[in-house]
């Protein structure tokens, strides 16, 4: 059984196409066959509103669902052996979460737990970059975006630890990280640019993002030959090798060349793939529907996240279902942890592929002279609880980490998992991205 979890705002057909993905690679067995069948199920419980509610609520929420098809399957006269999780966006915190409780509850000691996978997930939580934008971002998100976006940006304290829900994932040896090692595959998806929701440096959980100053001439990038925007690998060019690129001279061009050059690139999505006159008549209303955009914007995330706090509560002071949760048992949970420190020391976990490129090669080419890395404006504002996540995750066996390039695009977050590609052409470019994805999960 195979699990997908969409991210904010979304809902289960934002996964569609990356369910198509999985069964056409891995169809169903011909009848009599004793291989096993992939059955997909994509969550439902956690979708647009309720996605407001925390990534715990989330996740408590998903594995009731997971709960009943499981049931069902069995039911059935078929039994669940083989367990893997897919989580894009906000879905793959709470896929995290999810796998945590399943770990928790013993249902991995009469289920495999085969793959684990985020897709362009903030698995440190969303970052600050010195701009005004992401300030604002940072006031602003905690509370317009009600329990998630606090969790999103590390002011929450999970279960009263002190620490946001998103770094007690991420402490080694800890619940969640347990659950995550216990996968024989651990599959981070990241886009390395132009992805203005989750950037690389959290999606991938590294330090310093090699390809933010990217200009078509400091990087070498070599592409996986069935997709044209998976990275097989990077090099960061030294400031010699960019020097000795040759210039070409700019033909001369007419005036009315020169012009059409300095065009802005057409933004993409269903207001401009609209046929005339309908693009036309959006832009003539433009003027009017701008303000209550930027008026109704903010009021219906204040709306839903006041609307989500109120859910919470009630689930909060409902004694019954607490003691049911992982949050309701944390406390408890901690204190035998802390009583098996010497026995987790002791545990020998299968040490995790080799990351592809160390911090000292990511930084080769952005060294100041002192031969330490550069940190340009571009470089995201890192707390100490984000390096230690970082530390703690890169740990992780049996992980690969996967780099996707869509350039150009104007936001390559949802062209990642091909989001809506009846809608907008542009996020096609991610069916390779997919096709690899399935083919790179393990039965």
């Amino acid at each position: 059984m195979t699990s997908g979890v969409e991210g904010m705002w979304g809902n289960s057909s934002h996964l569609a196409e990356a369910a198509n993905a999985l069964q056409q690679q891995f169809p169903a067995p011909a009848a009599g066959s004793e291989d096993p069948e992939v059955e997909v199920y994509l969550c439902q419980s956690n979708h647009e509103q309720g996605t407001y509610d925390g990534v715990d609520w989330g996740g408590e929420r998903a594995v009731d669902e997971i709960d009943e098809k499981v049931k069902a399957i069995e039911e059935s006269g078929r039994h669940v052996t083989r367990f893997s999780i897919t989580g894009y966006s906000l879905g793959g915190l709470v896929a995290r979460y999810i796998v945590g409780i399943l770990r928790y509850r013993g249902f991995f000691e009469k289920v495999t737990p085969v793959n684990f996978t985020t897709i362009a997930t903030p698995n440190i939580g969303l970052l600050r970059y010195s701009t005004v934008f992401s300030t604002v971002a940072h006031n602003l998100g905690p509370t317009l975006l009600g329990r998630t976006g606090s969790q999103f940006y590390g002011k929450d304290s999970y279960a009263d630890t002190g620490k946001s829900l998103v770094e007690v994932m991420s402490e080694k040896n800890g619940l969640f990280y347990k659950a995550l090692a216990s996968f024989v595959r651990v599959g981070i998806y990241a886009n390395g640019i132009h992805d203005l929701t989750v950037p690389y440096v959290s999606a991938a959980f590294e330090p310093y993002d090699p390809f933010c100053t990217y200009d078509g001439k400091n990087l070498d990038l070599t592409f996986e030959d069935d997709c044209e925007y998976m990275l097989k690998s990077y090099r960061v060019k030294d400031k010699q090798e960019i020097a000795m690129i040759p210039v070409e001279p700019k033909p001369k061009q007419s005036i009315g060349e020169w012009l059409s050059s300095k065009k802005p690139a057409p933004i993409p999505g269903p207001f401009f793939e609209w046929r005339f006159p309908m693009h036309l008549i959006w832009l003539m209303i433009l003027p009017i529907t701008l303000p209550i955009f930027l008026i109704g914007v903010p009021t219906h995330f204040a709306l839903s996240s006041r609307s989500s706090n109120a859910r919470v509560k009630l689930l909060e002071n409902d004694e019954e279902s607490m003691t049911r949760r992982l949050i309701g048992a944390w406390a408890k949970l901690e204190a035998g942890f802390e009583t098996a420190v010497e026995e987790i020391a002791e545990e020998v976990l299968p040490s995790s592929q080799p990351l592809a490129h160390s911090e000292q090669e990511m930084h080769s080419g952005i060294m100041n002279d002192d031969g330490t890395p550069a940190s340009p404006k571009d470089q995201p504002k890192l707390t100490p609880a984000q390096h230690r996540m970082i530390a703690n995750l890169n740990t992780l066996p049996n992980m690969t980490k996967r780099i996707v390039f869509i350039h150009p695009a104007r936001n390559s977050h949802a062209i990642i998992v091909c989001r809506s590609p009846e809608r907008v052409s542009e996020h096609r470019k991610g069916e390779g991205v997919l096709r690899i994805w399935a083919r790179e999960m393990v039965l």
